[in-house]
């Protein structure tokens, strides 16, 4: 067998959809580390009014920062080798579809614009469905 009989779909697509998830989950950067006033600055022009001045909120503000920059830095270490990484690919452009209805719970229960939520649940939709696509498409026979 051939190694190009291992491959599946189309891995320099998968590459490029991993690699641009993970460039777009490294903006969360500067929530990780920006300064309280910096954080109510943005809360306020984006329309949410005062930030609330709570510990467990900046932690999880932070926290939840962090673990999108780790995701995203995985995703960047499956874009390099899609083959060996296939598995983890398909599961997590599944993970991305099943986030997508999740994302317009929360964002719904806690009062995030309605531009916030098209943007977390689209985005979710778009990815999971094209690395989907990706993952399990025919190459055109050359």
């Amino acid at each position: 067998m051939n190694a190009t009989a291992l491959v599946h779909g189309h891995p320099r697509l998968q590459s490029l959809i991993l690699k641009a998830a993970c460039l777009i989950s490294l903006l969360t950067l500067g929530a990780v580390f920006a300064p309280e006033y910096v954080l109510g600055k943005l809360n306020w022009f984006l329309g949410m009014g005062k930030l609330p001045d709570s510990a467990l909120l900046r932690y999880l503000g932070s926290g939840g920062s962090l673990v999108y920059i780790i995701t995203g830095l995985l995703m960047w270490m499956m874009a390099g080798d899609v083959v060996r990484y296939r598995p983890m690919i398909v599961f997590s452009a599944w993970i991305m579809l099943a986030a997508a209805p999740i994302y317009w719970y929360i964002n719904t229960h806690t009062g995030m614009p309605r531009w916030w939520m098209l943007m977390d649940t689209v985005a979710c939709l778009v990815f999971g469905a094209a690395l989907l696509w990706a993952c399990h498409a025919r190459p055109k026979s050359a």
